[in-house]
């Protein structure tokens, strides 16, 4: 997964072992967004490349459902009522 943010910096620090993430600075809020990755998922940041995150586990349905917890934390009534 990577980053994407076009005026404010987004913020993600990896904490509990790789097993949570915490998003801040998200469209310049002081909230912190908080996914815990389902049991198996670790999540990593990528060496080569900045921005980038890494989920790595044995149960491709798993790590595929941690990257979709991920997504809807990130985002806003405006691209909620868009969608609906």
């Amino acid at each position: 997964m990577r980053f994407v943010y076009a005026h404010f910096p987004l913020n993600a620090s990896i904490t509990n072992g790789s097993k949570l993430i915490e998003i801040r600075n998200f469209l310049g809020e002081k909230k912190v967004r908080k996914v815990d990755m389902l049991d198996g998922v670790n999540i990593l940041r990528s060496e080569n490349i900045k921005g980038e995150l890494v989920l790595d586990g044995n149960d491709i349905e798993l790590v595929s459902r941690s990257c979709a917890d991920i997504n809807p934390s990130t985002r806003t009534q405006s691209n909620y009522q868009e969608e609906n």
